[in-house]
């Protein structure tokens, strides 16, 4: 696909997915969080019918679950790459509109870096980037691993697992950083859904073509599979009790007037 259509097709799916999306009852109260998908052609939902893909199927049961209120801007890219240009020089950009995003959601397929032979390293410092411009949004990022497809079991058997292993590794690396304001928290979380996927279709001998649109993405059964995985591991990470987990929580408002004279300079 050439860049041009990549792009409006990016654009397209941004001004499609920003809605509001809400669980009913007590959800709909809740505090409302920004939320910003970036990646590739199965984060965008392709090959998903109707549905919204296995990113933002995840992200809704979740919010359903934990009664939240999520507000998601997709501007994933089909066809794009990690190392994809467009996203290093405009990510900054959408994590500020329309509004400043809580959470960031770096959820990259990986195959289309392997077709294009892309160097390992360069994969590694593509993403670092990525998270390093989050946090200087004072986001929180979620790492999101691809879900399974048939080149998974077939041609990329080898690459793509060891391509998710760094891809982890990444994300991993932040985890002794502190944020230096703690009413911004900034944080890094990684869902695994590659590998809870490939357990989950061994456990339940499951075979895999029944999930596969084609070679390179999931049908509408594996983006749910891979969905309910990814909302199960943020009800790991995060929790399942009324309003946001304490690292998505928006920070106290600064007083005005006298108390704010008191308090000093932010």
């Amino acid at each position: 696909m050439r860049w041009w259509l990549a792009a409006a097709a990016g654009a397209t799916l941004w001004i499609a997915s920003l809605a509001l999306l809400t669980s009913p009852g007590r959800s709909a109260a809740g505090p409302r969080i920004p939320v910003l998908v970036v990646g590739g052609s199965a984060a965008a939902g392709w090959r998903d019918g109707t549905g919204p893909g296995y990113v933002a199927r995840g992200l809704i049961r979740y919010a359903r679950r934990a009664g939240l209120t999520l507000r998601i801007a997709n501007q994933a890219i089909p066809g794009a790459r990690v190392v994809n240009r467009l996203t290093q020089r405009d990510l900054a950009a959408w994590i500020r509109r329309p509004t400043p995003h809580r959470l960031v959601v770096l959820a990259w397929g990986i195959l289309n870096d392997l077709r294009h032979h892309t160097p390992a390293p360069a994969m590694a410092r593509a993403l670092h980037r990525q998270i390093e411009t989050a946090l200087a949004a004072h986001a929180v990022v979620l790492v999101v691993t691809p879900a399974v497809t048939r080149a998974s079991f077939e041609e990329d058997r080898l690459a793509e697992p060891a391509a998710v292993r760094q891809e982890l590794a990444v994300a991993q690396s932040f985890h002794s950083s502190r944020p230096s304001r703690p009413s911004r928290p900034s944080y890094v979380y990684e869902v695994n859904v590659f590998g809870a996927m490939k357990q989950y279709l061994a456990v339940h001998h499951v075979a895999y073509h029944r999930l596969m649109a084609g070679r390179w993405h999931p049908n509408t059964a594996g983006h749910r599979l891979a969905g309910r995985l990814l909302a199960q591991a943020l009800v790991t990470l995060w929790g399942p009790p009324a309003g946001p987990p304490p690292a998505l929580a928006p920070p106290p408002p600064r007083p005005a007037g006298r108390a704010a004279a008191l308090m000093g300079p932010a």
